[in-house]
């Protein structure tokens, strides 16, 4: 895996990222992690990261979460899965577009005596990933 990118200094999203993708094992390692949904979406480097991620068909899933999810900080988050058994020579590197899931729409749960956020309904999961 080459991202052919350097992250800016100012944004270590990205380095962070592809050091973890790097670490897993080849052709079967997996990884996750939770993002700022504004990662998705910044340009220049972090944008040609993305691209070649994409490109080298890494990138198995993209789940988006709601905002208030964390009790310090009220920003939308996503989990982003990587799977290096998708890379070239691995057992499913014929898999095709990564998947979307949005969880966004799912008020977050409540985590605080002030009930500063919305309580997360029975079974609201299960209706989030399932059509």
């Amino acid at each position: 895996m080459q991202a052919n990118a350097v992250p800016p200094e100012s944004k270590g999203d990205w380095a962070f990222i592809s050091n973890m993708i790097e670490r897993a094992l080849p052709q079967e390692g997996r990884v996750a992690v939770v993002v700022p949904l504004g990662v998705l979406f910044r340009g220049g480097a972090e944008g040609r990261i993305r691209q070649r991620l994409t490109e080298d068909n890494l990138l198995d899933a993209v789940i988006g979460l709601p905002a208030n999810l964390f009790p310090t900080t009220s920003i939308p988050v996503a989990i982003l899965v990587f799977d290096r058994a998708r890379e070239k020579g691995g057992k499913r590197a014929g898999c095709g577009k990564a998947s979307a899931i949005s969880c966004s729409s799912t008020p977050a749960p409540s985590s605080s005596p002030a009930r500063t956020r919305t309580p997360w309904p029975k079974n609201s999961l299960r209706r989030s990933l399932l059509p």
